[in-house]
């Protein structure tokens, strides 16, 4: 059984962390450890910004978004920094999260992206599982039950990370692929209207992601 901070020593986590595993916990769902999802994990490449006109994308930590990764303003590196960059590229469906700064922020790789590199500060992890979705998990992470559990996994004294292991350590529920398809399909609809209306767009995210939360642990039904 995976183990990590979260479960070693109840009486160490914060409130919110242990309020966010008893909701989890009493969700209904199967609940895994996102280590025992995990096909493949590691850090991103760590080298020097000097970059090119054209070239190799690179995904720095501020394209990473809750949820989506924004590629308006790509950066890219010659591609005779290839082999400097080693293992540090993505495919269509790996997951990014952001390890240092706003640690935890999560978003699914997209098909326009397919083959970018990307940078030490966010570690990425593709799952192994064809009936987890790997949007649903980003959803997840990215809500505040998700959160709770990234801030209990943060390690260091100047400036806070979260390791490979932390993430491995994570807990997410598991409803049938059916359920998480569709809490996908509407989180997106509701992100993308948000985003058309974008005079009520804090209101409407917030309520969506109140929403969404709520379908995830069981907690409201789904039209």
């Amino acid at each position: 059984m995976l183990s990590g901070r979260v479960d070693d020593d109840f009486n160490d986590q914060s409130p919110r962390a242990k309020n966010a595993l008893f909701i989890l916990d009493n969700s209904g769902h199967d609940i895994k450890y996102l280590g025992n999802l995990i096909e493949e994990i590691h850090y991103g490449a760590s080298v020097k910004n000097d970059y090119a006109d054209d070239g190799i994308p690179f995904i720095r930590i501020g394209n990473l978004k809750p949820n989506y990764i924004d590629v308006s303003n790509i950066v890219y590196f010659d591609e005779s920094k290839r082999s400097l960059l080693g293992k540090a590229f993505v495919k269509p469906g790996d997951l990014l999260m952001s390890r240092s700064g706003s640690v935890g922020i999560v978003a699914v790789v997209p098909s326009q992206a397919n083959g970018f590199a990307f940078g030490s500060f966010q570690i990425k992890f593709r799952l192994r599982n064809d009936l987890v979705n790997p949007f649903f998990v980003a959803y997840f992470l990215n809500s505040a039950i998700g959160q709770a559990q990234v801030e209990q996994q943060k390690t260091g004294s100047i400036q806070m990370n979260i390791t490979i292991e932390g993430i491995k350590a994570l807990k997410v529920p598991l409803p049938t692929i059916e359920i998480q398809n569709k809490i996908v399909q509407e989180a997106d609809e509701q992100r993308t209207q948000a985003n058309f209306l974008r005079h009520e767009a804090e209101d409407t995210l917030l309520t969506a992601k109140i929403r969404i939360e709520r379908m995830i642990l069981g907690q409201e039904d789904m039209a």
